[in-house]
């Protein structure tokens, strides 16, 4: 006869099982609940969108969908439900809801006598119906030029965008009129493995997107302590999470909220093997430091290059749309003084910027004790070596670019690293483990 696990073994089989199938298991088995959410569970991949959750290679998407129970779904809308939904809210009419906008049930405008609200001093919270409602009628009066044009010009050519348009306007028109619309909504719940759909399951439309998000992630991941590989989120905010150690993160939007969540969550001795962050870029926040490989996406203004000077990390990515050769200079003359052995900053550089590149290479050649050694690249064959304190040396060179595709053979990393001035000798092709780039 088969005989219980004990406790012990209970924790090691929970331990180690999938993270997916163990929460499905301590959601049907209420008699081990109390001992698998007691212990660490570890996830591979956790990516964490206002709208989505994945867990390893289980992906759960909330949408919206519409539903027509008389009349005939148009086609446009059956596309938008079959893709999971819109993954924002709507309002009954089917327009965008937007909680921090104030609802009303009028027009604010009463024809021919002006603003309803007094004139002489407008509420904020008045002021602010009164631009969206006023954004509201100039939506309609687009809609409309622009139906009006195709219908006048070839409807049989424009049909497609004409039934996109009308469409589009007949919720508007709903609103207007104040009256109810052929259809409501409901909110869509897709499971899917590896991207292939395992479940779909349609509910009542009661809750807001961001609350139902956070009821998906309590019945899903609840209030367990997690050790994640690699955490990606986009446009979310990890509150209720109790994440203590993260190896890889990438962070889309709202890097500084991430990582000030992130800052009390985190074991203290936690260091990132990667980080990227896209937009905006926290430079001096403790986290950030702590990056063995720091990678910074969308770079922008330049005024950003001045901070570089600071950054503690030994492996940073740095992309951008510009090529900023004088503020690449000023990182050059500070490092000729002051970096350490070993850091490289590479700036990854499209076609349409390497004249760029070319005229600091040239510029270069002339500081004085600098080398030119040969390099693989056909577009510049040549490297600079240029002389620092402490027998080290700053390398100088910009070759294709190893990660992208054979596609972009076009783009290049210009790269700068300090090494020892045998190092280039001995290894016979300089060694990279600072990393810093822009991209076009």
């Amino acid at each position: 006869m088969t005989e219980a696990m004990d406790k012990t073994c209970m924790e090691y089989v929970l331990k180690y099982m999938n993270p997916n199938l163990r929460s499905n298991l301590s959601r049907r088995c209420p008699a081990i609940r109390p001992i698998e959410e007691s212990l660490v569970l570890p996830i591979q991949t956790l990516t964490v969108t206002p709208t989505s959750l994945q867990v390893n290679d289980i992906t759960y998407n909330l949408g919206i969908i519409r539903h027509y129970p008389i009349e005939k779904t148009p086609e446009s809308i059956q596309e938008i439900n079959e893709q999971g939904g819109l993954n924002y809210d709507v309002d009954i009419y089917g327009i965008r809801y937007e909680p921090d906008v104030p609802e009303t049930t009028r027009d604010p405008w009463n024809a021919g006598e002006g603003p309803r609200f007094p004139t002489t001093r407008i509420s904020e919270k008045n002021m602010k119906l009164v631009n969206e409602e006023q954004k509201f009628m100039d939506r309609i009066e687009e809609l409309q030029e622009e139906l009006l044009v195709l219908q006048l010009d070839d409807p049989d050519l424009n049909r497609k965008r004409i039934n996109q348009l009308q469409e589009e306007l007949t919720p508007l028109y709903h609103r207007y009129k104040r009256t109810s619309p052929p259809f409501d909504h409901y909110m869509l719940l897709t499971i899917l493995k590896n991207g292939a759909p395992l479940k779909i399951e349609v509910v009542g439309y009661t809750k807001l997107l961001p609350d139902a998000m956070k009821y998906l992630q309590s019945k899903v991941i609840g209030n367990r302590t997690l050790i994640v590989d690699t955490l990606r989120t986009e446009g979310a905010i990890l509150d209720g999470l109790k994440i203590v150690s993260v190896k890889s993160l990438d962070i889309k939007t709202n890097a500084t909220k991430v990582l000030n969540y992130l800052y009390y969550s985190l074991n203290h001795q936690n260091l990132f093997d990667s980080l990227e962050i896209h937009g905006d870029f926290a430079f001096k926040h403790p986290l950030v430091q702590t990056a063995q490989k720091l990678i910074f996406n969308d770079f922008g203004d330049e005024g950003r290059y001045q901070t570089m000077t600071t950054l503690k990390n030994w492996d940073v990515l740095v992309t951008h749309e510009i090529f900023f050769k004088e503020h690449v200079m000023d990182l050059i003359e500070f490092w000729m003084v002051e970096a350490e052995h070993g850091k490289c900053y590479q700036f990854r550089v499209h076609e349409d910027v390497i004249g760029e590149v070319q005229m600091l290479m040239e510029a270069l050649k002339e500081v004085e004790g600098a080398k030119v050694e040969k390099a693989s690249s056909l577009i510049f064959p040549n490297s600079i070596l240029l002389p620092m304190a402490n027998s080290l040396e700053l390398l100088v060179d910009c070759l294709p670019d190893p990660q992208l595709s054979v596609d972009d053979k076009n783009v290049y990393n210009f790269r700068l690293k300090v090494q020892t001035e045998t190092e280039l000798s001995e290894s016979g092709a300089p060694m990279t483990r600072f990393l810093f780039s822009s991209s076009v």
